[in-house]
């Protein structure tokens, strides 16, 4: 074995060894400083945009109200499911059941018009909206005894996640494809993300047609996400 190679670097070598060192630290900490201040302003900006949409229900007529009794489809259902039933615990009237057809329109119009949108069939009510907000919040809200969620705060949740990701997802491909954007494009970015979607005119009526639409899109935002993330982060997960 050649002593060369047992031998300590000489001054020059360690010279240089630290400098190498002193410039990828002060690297480091103006990319660390970068992403902090993007961080800082973007979180910011998501942290208002959640107040915006508080905002927005709470004009609409459908404010939110943690101490009243909620009594929309979507909570109903959550409770169905906790008592083990997949229809809802409301009964139909007995009129309406007797009918010769229950599903004549001519025949039902008046017995059947406080349960709009509903399914009937084999005797139970059913929903004919997907369960999903159910399954992933108003259940997961009743488990930590946080009592009925307000439909108008679902929708506000649901919508505000999807924002969030969307706009994740934009700072990850920035930073993975164009890594020289600057902040105000991010920002501009976000704001469009949060404002110029149907999410804030769907808050106008928050409804259980705009609950099951806003939690599709928290998730079609989730979605493209995960794909994107899990594949270009450099190990498939």
């Amino acid at each position: 074995m050649s002593t060369d190679l047992l031998q300590s670097p000489g001054p020059a070598a360690k010279r240089a060894l630290r400098s190498e060192r002193t410039t990828r630290s002060s690297l480091l900490q103006r990319l660390d400083a970068v992403q902090r201040r993007r961080l800082i302003v973007l979180g910011t900006l998501a942290i208002g945009m959640f107040a915006f949409y508080c905002w927005t229900v709470n004009t609409s007529g459908a404010s939110i109200e943690f101490w009243q009794s909620q009594n929309d489809y979507y909570n109903q259902l959550a409770s169905a499911f906790l008592q083990g039933h997949l229809s809802l615990l409301l009964k139909p009237p007995e009129a309406l059941l007797h009918l010769s057809n229950p599903y004549n329109p001519t025949l039902n119009a008046v017995l059947a018009a406080p349960y709009h949108d509903l399914s009937l069939y084999h005797g139970h009510f059913y929903l004919s909206w997907g369960a999903t907000p159910v399954l992933v919040l108003y259940i997961p809200w009743r488990i930590l005894h946080l009592g009925y969620i307000p439909q108008s705060l679902a929708i506000v949740l649901f919508s505000w996640v999807g924002f969030v990701f969307s706009v994740v997802l934009i700072c990850f491909l920035v930073d993975n494809f164009i890594p020289r954007v600057r902040l105000w494009k991010l920002v501009a970015a976000e704001l469009a993300l949060g404002l110029c979607t149907v999410t804030p005119f769907l808050m106008r009526r928050p409804a259980i047609y705009e609950a099951c639409i806003t939690c599709g899109y928290c998730f079609f935002s989730l979605g493209p996400y995960c794909l994107i993330s899990g594949t270009f982060a450099g190990r498939w997960r």
